[in-house]
């Protein structure tokens, strides 16, 4: 939620590039905006479905608005934003129980008559990955968010140093271990941690 800023979306679109932002709760007015534009979407086809199978059945279903994208650019300050978009998405077990279903908002500068509904569900897909390889795992195990400090440019560096040792994981523990596991691990061998950082 945190790039989801009008500055930076201004930013993007002056130097030629096109953003896909997911709107939360620290843009109320905007997201306010999009729940109305979308309140009955769920009587409605979607505009592109997929549906992936393993274990659990995992579907996603987009709704596309242009109509509303010029209220959200122009009376909500959102620069170049020519698409709204809802996405659903609901985990069931392959006997039909829903395990979860939420969703989500974004916006996005992306010419609407060159993007296709299916490049969009895949872009929100790659959005997800990054959320949940990234931001979950900085968000809800090393609890960034509730990080607060009154000393300027703290946080910066607090975030610099989370960034560091989430890298160090990646590129030296051992692979078949998942990253929080590897930090636990560590956290109770601190002399392992020395030696990677010396290494």
């Amino acid at each position: 939620a945190i790039f989801a800023q009008r500055p930076l979306a201004e930013l993007i679109c002056g130097h030629g590039r096109d953003y896909l932002l997911q709107v939360k709760g620290n843009q109320g007015d905007t997201l306010d905006a999009l729940e109305n534009c979308f309140a009955q979407a769920a009587l409605r086809p979607p505009t592109a479905q997929s549906t992936k199978k393993g274990g659990l059945e995992e579907t996603r279903r987009l709704w596309v608005d242009l109509e509303n994208a010029d209220y959200i650019r122009e009376r909500l300050a959102w620069s170049g934003c020519r698409i709204a978009l809802r996405v659903d998405r609901q985990v069931r077990t392959s006997d039909g129980v829903v395990l979860s279903h939420d969703v989500r908002y974004f916006i996005s500068s992306l010419d609407p008559e060159t993007v296709t509904a299916a490049d969009l569900l895949r872009y929100v897909r790659n959005h997800w990955r990054l959320e949940n390889g990234l931001h979950f795992l900085k968000d809800r195990w090393w609890d960034e968010d509730r990080h607060h400090t009154r000393r300027p440019g703290l946080s910066a560096c607090l975030a610099a140093i989370n960034n560091a040792a989430l890298s160090i994981h990646r590129l030296r523990s051992d692979p078949q271990l998942p990253v929080r596991a590897a930090a636990d691990y560590i956290a109770w061998n601190p002399a392992i941690g020395l030696r990677l950082l010396n290494s």
